[in-house]
């Protein structure tokens, strides 16, 4: 069996839920061959694999073969890898170099990550069972990227959550088919982090004034990115207004970085995303296992019988799950490749 010193679950899960950037792909956004290998191993193992993912459907696509986003690459010379994509900070600005490097060639298309060159993508190495994108909203069948179900902020919440976080401008993502980006914007007073995704995304394409000129009944979401300190005190204002009724969360965006607050309906998030998923292919509650490290991975930290935390893997998740990985930062050991020791490991495991 492959070497790992964290403790593997009490039995061999049938389905594991991964979350993508920071957790699957590094922090370039790209599939480290270890971790291809690993996932590849537990297929054959007759593991099934779902993804969850922040990233729109569009996002998690690249080329006309409508493979997932996340190309194989070698592990980039002189690049430190300690420092998740996920976590601001430390590193942005060379990480950002080399995401551009990544970039070459091809535009850049508003609203996405950094696309990726053709090659030999993550698909190539893991065909999974499902995909849950929009961290829970909408659920596909893969590969057919057949719609299998959709969860929307309840319409007549909308307006009075818009209001509840005036004035500053906040983002709806709207239902829209996988090749849409579906991202309306109602302008009001943009905090730096806001100007910054607006320019580097293209949100200015997609802008309103009023919420009149957005169909309310077709909202998966809503997000507002800001300074830390002013996401916390807004995602506490929308929980104590709302309760249970709406699910409320500050989560770090890879790309900026910064943290953003982020709203969806109660039941839209990565653990009924495991359920569902689950219940579609006849796998028993104790037998899931999820990967992440954000808090939006929590729901289903919570839900499946097993969970672990990669390393850099936020307080909260770190708290919730069943066993955090851990790396030595000494010997130079980046979190995907004790990851894919770890899923090695679990491919191992009898029945």
């Amino acid at each position: 069996m492959p070497s790992t010193t964290a403790p593997l679950p009490p039995r061999k899960p049938r389905l594991i839920g991964f979350d993508l950037d920071g957790t699957l792909l590094d922090s370039l956004h790209g599939l480290r061959p270890e971790v291809g290998a690993a996932l590849e191993a537990l297929r054959a193992s007759g593991i099934e694999l779902a993804f969850l993912t922040g990233r729109r459907a569009r996002t998690c696509r690249i080329g006309l073969g409508g493979g997932l986003v996340g190309e194989l690459h070698d592990p980039p010379q002189n690049h430190d890898e300690h420092e998740s994509g996920n976590k601001p900070g430390a590193g942005a600005a060379s990480t950002a170099g080399s995401r551009e490097g990544l970039a070459s060639g091809h535009a850049r298309a508003g609203n996405d990550y950094p696309p990726l060159a053709p090659g030999s993508s993550l698909a190539a190495y893991a065909q999974p069972a499902c995909i849950a994108t929009n961290s829970g909203c909408l659920l596909w069948d893969y590969p057919a990227w057949q719609r299998l179900d959709r969860r929307l902020l309840p319409e007549e919440l909308v307006a009075p959550l818009v209001e509840l976080l005036a004035p500053w401008s906040v983002n709806l993502y709207q239902d829209a088919s996988v090749d849409e980006t579906g991202v309306r914007q109602i302008v009001r007073l943009h905090t730096p982090e806001m100007a910054l995704c607006t320019q580097r995304f293209g949100y200015n394409r997609h802008q309103a004034t009023q919420l009149s000129e957005i169909d309310q009944a077709n909202v998966t979401q809503l997000s507002m990115p800001g300074p830390p300190e002013l996401v916390l005190e807004m995602r506490d204002k929308v929980r104590q207004r709302f309760g249970e009724r709406l699910f409320a969360i500050a989560v770090k965006w890879p790309l900026v970085p910064c943290l953003a607050l982020e709203v969806f309906d109660a039941q839209a998030n990565k653990g009924s995303a495991m359920d569902f998923f689950s219940r579609r292919l006849g796998i028993p509650r104790e037998l899931t296992m999820a990967v992440g490290d954000d808090t939006n991975d929590l729901p289903m930290f919570e839900w499946c019988g097993f969970s672990a935390a990669m390393p850099q893997a936020a307080q909260e998740i770190a708290a919730a799950a069943s066993v955090q990985l851990a790396f030595d930062q000494g010997a130079g050991e980046a979190p995907p490749l004790v990851l894919a020791r770890y899923l090695e490991a679990i491919a191992a495991l009898k029945d």
